[in-house]
């Protein structure tokens, strides 16, 4: 078995869930992380014989995909401005919009002829005050995080870029200090396994692929976070979405021109 017949496996079993551009990268994603070849190199050895070992490996990646597990999650790693990053379950995947904060962060202190002290709270991978760091050696970069193990994976994070970072374990609506920070940064999740639940209704879908944990570390509510009643209100606004799309794009040519949030909503997060 070839490089070739891995990409045809790949389009043949995901072709239902992403669009074929998708599934393209996603290919290419797993081979540049199993071989270490760039795109150029892989799109000519893709009739390269591949070992029993390696088509193990593509497969089980495959999988993974097939249950719509993100690849960040899979591989373990995501990059965000420019560095690495390990990710796993305990922490949600960097999101490349976040970078824009960071951004902003930069150009705001680095003129600042003092040492800058920055918190980030809620650090989760520890992408943003990592990224701070690397870009502003010179600020003290602090990150809070309630969960310990997302503060495990930021610490191997803070090693794996060169970066010294200090940790605290702590709940931001208890945590006191008498540290007084130029910047104080936060992009925490922002829903609870709850409030998840209750957003599958008739007023529109969402989609939440990323790990329960990481979304929500602490929610007490009694409300299983997947009720049937949800369920069936979300089944129900899927059928009406589909209905509202061919009647606008009945009315107006084109359903690019509709506004889709004017009656449901439509909302996917991954």
């Amino acid at each position: 078995m070839n490089l070739k017949e891995i990409l045809e496996s790949y389009r043949t079993a995901l072709h239902a869930q992403y669009d074929p551009n998708e599934v393209d990268a996603l290919f290419y994603i797993a081979v540049e992380f199993l071989t270490g070849f760039s795109r150029n190199r892989i799109i000519s050895h893709l009739d390269q014989n591949l070992t029993e070992e390696d088509v193990t490996q593509y497969n089980s990646i495959l999988r993974r995909l097939r249950k719509q597990e993100p690849i960040q999650y899979i591989l373990e790693e995501a990059y965000f401005y420019g560095l690495k990053f390990k990710v796993n379950t305990s922490v949600l995947i960097p999101r490349p919009e976040t970078e824009e904060l960071v951004f902003l962060i930069v150009n705001d202190l680095k003129n600042n002829p003092h040492s800058s002290k920055v918190l980030d709270i809620g650090t989760g991978s520890g992408c943003i005050a990592i990224a701070l760091k690397h870009m502003l050696p010179k600020a003290q970069v602090s990150a809070l995080d309630i969960s310990e193990t997302a503060l495990a994976v930021a610490k191997e994070n803070a090693v794996l870029n060169k970066t010294d970072i200090t940790f605290i374990n702590s709940d931001i609506r208890t945590y006191s200090s008498h540290e007084k920070y130029d910047i104080i940064v936060s992009n925490p999740p922002y829903i609870t396994e709850t409030e998840a639940a209750l957003m599958e209704s008739f007023f529109g879908v969402i989609l939440v692929t990323q790990s329960d944990s990481a979304i929500s570390s602490t929610d007490n509510s009694d409300l299983p976070p997947h009720p049937i009643l949800g369920d069936m209100l979300a089944l129900t606004s899927a059928c009406c979405f589909a209905v509202y799309v061919v009647l606008m794009k009945v009315k107006l040519g084109s359903e690019d021109r509709a506004d889709m949030q004017m009656l449901l909503g439509y909302v996917c997060s991954d």
